[in-house]
């Protein structure tokens, strides 16, 4: 196969392409979220909220691969934009639970959206 060993693993060469093009993608990604006042982590944020509403820090972290510290920072400037709020556990004091907000809703669709059509220009518009 072209590209491949004969291992069938990619070249070298195909891997630094296909890695070259996901970073372009990233960073035209992050380029509209940031037109949109959000970062690529803030969306990711929102976007897991929206899967699954009352997630802990823990389980973001874990869903979103952000860093702790990065997360926290994150979270943190979603709050102030009343986009989610967080609740102390009932259960166990030292977990914190993250809730979207109905102000953030429709933030992550919305911003999913522009996203697509970021990508596929020819994509229909709403």
């Amino acid at each position: 196969m072209r590209g491949h060993h004969a291992d069938g693993w990619p070249s070298a060469h195909h891997r630094r392409r296909v890695g070259d093009g996901g970073r372009r993608a990233a960073r035209g990604a992050a380029a509209l979220l940031r037109s949109e006042g959000f970062t690529l982590d803030e969306w990711l944020v929102l976007g897991s909220l929206e899967d699954g509403d009352d997630l802990t820090m823990s389980e973001l972290r874990a869903i979103t691969v952000i860093d702790k510290a990065t997360l926290g920072r994150r979270v943190d400037v979603l709050v102030t934009q009343a986009l989610v709020y967080r609740e102390v556990d009932g259960f166990d004091r030292r977990v914190i639970r993250v809730h979207v907000s109905t102000r953030g809703r429709d933030v992550p669709s919305r911003l999913t959206v522009l996203l697509a059509q970021h990508e596929h220009p020819a994509a229909p518009r709403d």
